[in-house]
């Protein structure tokens, strides 16, 4: 068997976990030296430019993504906080207002 060079990316699937996705394959038959490694990658960024903005374009939505939710998380926390302590306060003023009568 001869080995196989390949140009995988993350790509989601319909249920929006990430899966290998297979850009392009060498099959290495002879084995390329590095400046030609480097002109096949050069030259697959190329080709795919269109793929390859739309994959940047996925990671930067992607940290977005996980930046909302984890703020949307840390915002509930803060919120029950909040209405913890403000609850607690207007119970310690309801006792100073009894107190004082």
């Amino acid at each position: 068997q001869r080995p196989i060079l390949a140009a995988v990316y993350v790509g989601m699937n319909s249920q929006g976990r990430p899966v290998p996705k297979l850009l392009a394959q060498h099959h290495a038959s002879p084995p390329p030296a590095a400046d030609m490694m480097g002109a096949w990658m050069n030259a697959l960024r190329k080709r795919h430019k269109a793929q390859y903005i739309k994959m940047q374009t996925d990671l930067r939505e992607l940290e977005l993504y996980k930046e909302r939710k984890e703020g949307y998380k840390s915002s509930m926390v803060t919120d029950a906080e909040n209405k913890k302590r403000e609850q607690r306060e207007a119970a310690e003023a309801k006792v100073r207002a009894e107190a004082e009568k």
